[in-house]
């Protein structure tokens, strides 16, 4: 009788605690915030960068403060006078320092051939219980689609860029990159759709992100 007891007991503890860990995977959802408050988007940098028209030395996070900023930031890399890297941050709120009058080529605005790159960030706000938050979406896998069209409508340039993101944890947030070739100047139309393995989400109504800009906010 002890026996079969005990058997009986470590079954009814494998069963919670599958059923446990199911919990942790009820309503996940994944989404890319609006705007971003206090995050740093890179922590450390091999080379000098503007944010803005705000200059830092190489070595310094590239971070946003409490005031925040839109969910859309883009970078381009280039090289100064010397034939050192030199990185360009901006979004909406905080333009680049480009100046085409400038003798220095690398404050000249955009030009087409380079790479550009979007960083997003896609927060998973897993709801569940107190140890939940410590489970994690084993990678999510999303795609960019960017649309390029000129003054007259007509699209000059498609691109497709897929990146995958391990171990998003339950209530955290994951910095997504995505370079892309600036095609010129242009309204740019970013669609972006993302999907998680390892949990499955009820309300997928926010895994898509569209947004047009001209320029790309330059």
């Amino acid at each position: 009788m002890k026996f079969a007891s005990i058997i009986a007991l470590i079954t009814l503890l494998a069963v919670l605690s599958s059923s446990s860990c199911n919990d942790c995977y009820e309503n996940p959802n994944l989404e890319v915030l609006p705007m971003v408050y206090n995050f740093t988007i890179k922590s450390y940098t091999n080379e000098a960068f503007f944010v803005g028209h705000q200059y830092f030395q190489w070595g310094q996070p590239v971070h946003v403060g409490p005031s925040g900023t839109k969910n859309r930031i883009f970078s381009v890399l280039r090289k100064d006078t010397l034939g050192l890297p030199i990185a360009f941050w901006w979004n909406d709120f905080t333009p680049p320092p480009w100046d085409s009058l400038s003798n220095y080529p690398f404050m000249q605005p955009l030009q087409k051939g380079e790479t550009v790159t979007l960083h997003l960030i896609i927060n998973n706000t897993k709801l569940g219980k107190l140890e939940c938050i410590y489970k994690e979406a084993k990678s999510v896998t999303s795609v960019l689609n960017v649309n390029v069209r000129v003054k007259d409508g007509d699209i000059v340039g498609t691109q497709t860029i897929t990146q995958t993101q391990y171990n998003i944890p339950a209530g955290q947030r994951a910095v997504f990159e995505f370079p892309f070739e600036y095609k010129g100047p242009g309204n740019y139309k970013l669609d972006l759709n993302f999907t998680a393995e390892g949990i499955i989400e009820t309300d997928t109504t926010d895994n898509n992100y569209t947004v047009d800009l001209d320029n790309l906010g330059s």
